[in-house]
């Protein structure tokens, strides 16, 4: 409970008008597949009532295969997980997931729009939802610090399945002027790079054998530009709509080498992402759900062997 409550504590800026501050972090980002924009996504990270709320939203337009999903969870401040609902929505597709956790049990009502099953899963002690993954490696001594690796359970949101998983916190560097760590984590049979700042602030992700990107945008105009955004289905999902100004602090000037993250064309033997599937670490969450099947960039739109697509 200690190594929470000092995590909290790193996360928040505190000052005479901040001490009752709940949100830990929120940001609007841009969905890159190859060199062209298919979709935004959104995420607020907050601790509540002694308990952790997550909010995401993902949309794609049609060159990102349609999709529109959206998680809401809860998890105590020891990281166990409380419940969630994630809903899905790729083409004519539906997924609707509602969880809750009693114990070492798992209870699920899977609805695909057509018909409810019902199930209850055993998870081993210290599983945790993998949209909550940031905040397990910070509440750990040293956490967010380079060379640390860790092994860990953690449940997909998008199948309500707990699969084993690695992350690897590989250094402090700069992306766009920031100081952020890099972490490569491992869950679900593919690799993802997530670039963090020290404060658990996501300013990048990417799926490399999708191609795929997820980056921080400076303002919600910036995420929403040119993909259909229905802000009365966000705000009754947040509550209240992410500000528009997005909540990264501004550069310090700690140490680290510089990174300049490119966007690389797909390895010759990628594995193609599966439509509500894939997942990928986030701005999510750690992790974005239902990352969209990304269609072979034509030669002209991709990035040619060497080029460099700064985030």
């Amino acid at each position: 409970m200690k190594n929470i409550i000092l995590a909290i504590t790193l996360l928040l800026t505190f000052s005479a008008n901040q001490l009752q501050a709940k949100v830990l972090f929120e940001g609007w980002f841009e969905v890159i597949s190859g060199a062209k924009k298919v979709g935004f996504f959104v995420s607020r990270y907050e601790f509540i009532d002694n308990k952790f709320k997550i909010v995401t939203y993902l949309k794609t337009n049609g060159e990102g295969n349609d999709v529109t999903e959206s998680i809401k969870a809860f998890s105590a401040a020891d990281l166990k997980p409380l419940n969630y609902s994630y809903t899905s929505k790729t083409g004519d597709k539906i997924k609707i997931i509602d969880a809750t956790f009693t114990g070492e049990k798992a209870n699920y009502k899977i609805n695909d729009g057509k018909k409810e099953t019902k199930t209850t899963k055993v998870i081993k002690k210290g599983t945790f939802l993998s949209s909550i993954l940031l905040y397990m490696i910070m509440s750990q001594k040293d956490g967010l610090s380079a060379g640390k690796n860790y092994t860990y359970n953690a449940i997909a949101e998008e199948d309500g399945t707990a699969y084993v998983g690695t992350a690897k916190v590989v250094g402090l560097v700069k992306v766009k002027g920031k100081d952020a760590y890099k972490i490569i984590n491992k869950f679900k049979d593919d690799s993802f790079f997530t670039w963090v700042t020290p404060k658990g602030e996501f300013l990048l992700t990417r799926l490399p054998t999708a191609n795929l990107d997820v980056r921080f945008a400076d303002t919600q105009e910036q995420a929403t530009k040119d993909i259909t955004a229905n802000l009365s289905d966000l705000k009754l999902l947040f509550g209240k709509l992410p500000g528009a100004q997005a909540a990264v602090s501004s550069p310090t000037s700690s140490p680290g080498t510089t990174e300049t993250p490119e966007v690389k064309a797909p390895e010759k033997n990628a594995k193609p992402s599966k439509a509500g599937g894939a997942t990928f670490p986030s701005g999510q969450g750690v992790m974005i759900k239902g990352a969209p099947p990304v269609p072979a960039p034509s030669p002209s739109a991709s990035p040619k062997s060497g080029e460099q697509s700064s985030p």
